[in-house]
């Protein structure tokens, strides 16, 4: 690591790093406390990352205070009953109440 900072360039190259994806995987371990996954399988490993950064979005969304326009909510619902429908039931758990909303099953 030290010869690769060892350079003006490499020094830059490396704050780089600051202002690109680390924080955000500093925020999901620490802040959000996710260190490794429960399921497994690619397919729902890939399904749980998804779920992570979702809940990072949303939480990003939250704190920036962005309200979601009144015409997407629909996509996101139909988004929700896809993710559900992917996860399908869990090993050692339920699949959670049902959603009292509506689901359209019409394309994004």
């Amino acid at each position: 690591m030290r010869h690769r900072t060892a350079t003006a360039a490499g020094r830059a190259l490396y704050k780089l790093r600051q202002q690109t994806v680390e924080p955000v995987f500093g925020i999901i371990k620490a802040a959000m406390g996710f260190r490794r996954f429960s399921l497994r399988g690619l397919e729902k490993v890939n399904l749980e990352w998804d779920l992570v950064c979702l809940a990072y979005n949303v939480r990003r969304l939250h704190t920036l205070k962005i309200k979601i326009p009144k015409g997407l909510e629909p996509a996101l619902r139909r988004a929700g009953a896809r993710l559900k429908a992917r996860l399908g039931p869990l090993e050692g758990g339920s699949s959670g109440p049902s959603s009292p909303l509506p689901v359209d099953q019409g394309p994004i």
